[in-house]
């Protein structure tokens, strides 16, 4: 899932912290060092856990912040091609696959 945040950006007279005005009643402030704060609804529903790994991009004036995909090659098991991770993680499980299964 990606987070779109669609930002008006207004620095407040009194600090140097910059507002994020949302349409949503989710409003965050990033502090002097840009760091923010993802609501608990919107970190559960996208899947974003703590210590995972993410991508941020900006396009279109839009701040896009999604989980990074791992860098996978394609190799031959047997007579099947399969995409196996460049990276050494976690492997996948069960519970993993069923809890992505739910949010649909």
């Amino acid at each position: 899932m990606r987070l779109f945040i669609s930002a008006t950006w207004r620095l407040d007279d009194s600090s140097t912290t910059i507002y994020l005005a949302m349409k949503d009643p989710n409003t965050i402030a990033i502090d002097r060092v840009g760091r923010l704060v993802i609501p608990k609804e919107i970190r559960e529903e996208a899947g974003i856990e703590p210590g995972m790994p993410l991508q941020i991009t900006c396009r279109e004036g839009r701040i896009e912040i999604e989980p990074r995909r791992r860098p996978i090659r394609i190799v031959k098991k047997g007579r099947l091609q399969v995409a196996e991770s460049v990276e050494a993680g976690q492997p996948l499980t069960r519970a993993a696959v069923r809890k992505t299964q739910e949010r649909g």
